[in-house]
C-alpha cells in the first residue's frame, strides 16, 4: 500500500514538473514525518525527558519510564539535528524535543559547572544547546562490556561536561544535569528505536 502510494506521489510530481499549470499536491506523506529516538539511561533504564511532558522554556530535563516499543513511544522522544563538524571531535547535535520541535535541550544559562541544570528552551543554535555524540569505547568479552558497548555519552559543547542522572538516581521524574565526563554508568545513554516516525 506504501509503494503504491510513493508512485502516486512521484507520478502525480512528475505530472506537476511535466504541465506547469497542474494543480499543486500536498507533500508526500514521507516529508511529514522525523525519526527520532529514546535515550535510555544505563543506570536507571529510565529514559531521557522533561517533567511532567511540559513544553514550556526552563521546563527541566528528568528522567521517566521509557517506551516499551517504538509504537507506544509517548513524549520522549527526540530528533537529533546534526549541526556542525569539530575538527578532530565529532559531529554536533540539536536534540529537539521530538513533540515540540521548537525547544532544544540545553544547559540552562550557559553553566560550565559540575551539577549544571539541565533544561529545555527555544532553539537558538547556541553552543550550550549543541551536544556531541561520544562512543563509550566499551569493549571485551566480559557482559559488562558487551552491555555498554553500543551506549554513547552525550557531551555538552559548551561545558565540555557530559549529559547524567544526577546522583544515579532511579526514581522517576529525577534530575538530569551535567557533570565532568567519565564513562560512568549514569553518563552512558542508549539510543533506541531510531526507526521511530512522528509526525510534524
Amino acid at each position: 500500500m506504501k509503494l503504491r502510494m510513493m508512485v502516486i506521489a512521484a507520478a502525480a510530481a512528475l505530472v506537476g514538473a511535466v504541465f506547469p499549470g497542474t494543480a499543486a499536491h500536498a507533500d508526500p506523506w514521507w516529508l511529514d514525518y522525523v525519526v527520532q529516538d529514546q535515550f535510555r539511561n544505563a543506570n536507571s533504564n529510565k529514559c531521557l525527558d522533561v517533567l511532567w511532558h511540559s513544553d514550556d522554556n526552563g521546563d527541566p530535563a528528568t528522567q521517566s519510564p521509557c517506551a516499551a516499543n517504538e509504537w507506544e513511544a509517548g513524549t520522549h522522544l527526540w530528533d537529533a539535528e546534526w549541526v556542525g563538524f569539530d575538527q578532530g571531535v565529532g559531529y554536533r547535535y540539536a536534540l529537539h524535543l521530538g513533540y515540540q520541535g521548537h525547544l532544544c535541550l540545553e544547559v540552562a544559562d550557559y553553566g560550565t559547572e559540575n551539577f549544571a541544570p539541565v533544561d529545555v528552551h527555544d532553539c537558538n543554535g547556541g553552543p550550550h544547546q549543541q551536544w556531541r555524540v561520544i562512543p563509550s569505547g566499551y569493549s571485551g568479552t566480559s557482559r559488562a562490556a558487551q552491555w555498554l558497548a553500543d551506549a554513547v555519552e552525550l557531551q555538552n559543547v559548551w561545558s565540555g561536561k557530559c549529559l547524567e542522572v544526577y546522583e544515579y538516581s532511579l526514581s522517576n521524574v529525577a534530575i538530569v544535569d551535567q557533570y565532568d565526563c567519565y564513562k560512568g554508568t549514569n553518563q552512558l545513554w542508549f539510543r533506541e528505536y531510531g526507526n521511530i516516525r512522528k509526525q510534524r
